[in-house]
């Protein structure tokens, strides 16, 4: 954990998710990162099947400048796929999840990564670099373009994958590719490649005719929103709020104590119910209507937490414009 947030610290490139805050307790480290309102790429996936070589140009362009910007600092990812790639509604791609990057100084010989994604040199064990990063990146674009990924076994048996992948066999099948371009097929081609050395590099990638004539387009870049979201700080109440940058270090302390206080009290009550009994004469409400009563609840609590943070976030603007003085959040006690 401690290796992925130096990694992100060092790291501020528009196609790569920012480390905002990092807190840490005796048995928890929370990182605050920003928020990319739609989601990962991996139900995109799924709810479009495949996208337009427009889109999926535009998609392969955000990630590769993103691997150029990392790759120029020697860190590979190693495990690039949808499910690591957040994207917005307008197609925008940001690169998250340094849990396994690497700062590379020699060949890395650490068998890493998942299954559908990984190079043949990782396989072999025979030292490998960068260059996998890039083989992902093909992988990632053949499945854009049909929905589906090059290497397959048939029988879903892992082993008999490792050794598809390591042959570097696949195919543009009919009728699944009968209708995407010769130069798309053809970036594809140069990006899985067994031997790294011949592999395409993210620069030469961006150079690619496809990219530079599919991907043209005059949308405007995503304009990040910094927000907070505490994953797992409540079993079921999903909050975010704006959370600017310049304010983090002042609102951060005591909404962080706030949100532990919350979340113990709330484990104790799950831990040690105390149901009471109490004569009535009403009729015994029914498990489904329990469940929409708790459903209501839960929802009126979020609304509620939602305001008080809003309000307190006002509170902070306010004092965070009388103060000149830069604040920074410390990493580690």
């Amino acid at each position: 954990m401690e290796n992925e947030i130096l990694i992100i610290k060092s790291l501020s490139h528009p196609n790569i998710v920012s480390l905002i805050e990092v807190y840490e307790t005796e048995t928890e480290i929370y990182l605050i990162l920003e928020y990319v309102p739609g989601g990962d790429l991996f139900d995109a996936i799924i709810e479009s099947v495949k996208f337009t070589e427009h889109d999926a140009a535009l998609m392969i362009t955000d990630l590769c400048e993103a691997l150029v910007y990392i790759h120029g600092k020697n860190i590979v990812h190693r495990d690039l796929k949808p499910e690591n790639l957040l994207v917005n509604k307008s197609t925008t791609l940001k690169l998250a999840d340094f849990g396994l990057a690497k700062k590379v100084t020699k060949p890395i010989f650490t068998v890493c990564g998942t299954p559908t994604y990984v190079s043949p040199e990782i396989l072999a064990e025979k030292g490998y670099g960068l260059e996998v990063d890039m083989w992902a990146t093909g992988v990632i674009l053949y499945i854009l373009l049909c929905g589906f990924p090059p290497f397959r076994s048939q029988e879903r048996d892992q082993e008999e994958l490792f050794q598809i992948i390591q042959l570097g066999h696949y195919e543009f099948l009919s009728p699944y590719w009968d209708s995407i371009s010769g130069a798309a097929k053809d970036l594809i081609t140069r990006l899985l490649v067994i031997d790294p050395q011949k592999r395409y590099t993210a620069q030469q990638v961006l150079q690619h005719p496809w990219i530079r004539t599919a991907g043209k387009t005059n949308k405007p870049k995503f304009s990040s929103i910094w927000i907070c979201s505490l994953e797992g700080a409540f079993p079921y109440l999903h909050l975010s709020f704006f959370l600017p940058s310049s304010t983090s270090a002042i609102f951060s302390d005591h909404l962080f104590s706030l949100l532990c206080q919350f979340r113990c009290l709330n484990k104790a009550k799950q831990k040690n119910p105390k149901p009471t009994k109490q004569k009535t004469n009403k009729k015994p409400q029914t498990t489904q209507e329990n469940s929409q009563k708790q459903e209501k609840t839960k929802a009126c609590i979020e609304i509620l937490f939602s305001l008080f943070l809003f309000i307190l976030l006002k509170r902070v603007k306010f004092l965070s414009s009388l103060s000149s003085s830069a604040h920074t959040a410390r990493l580690f006690h």
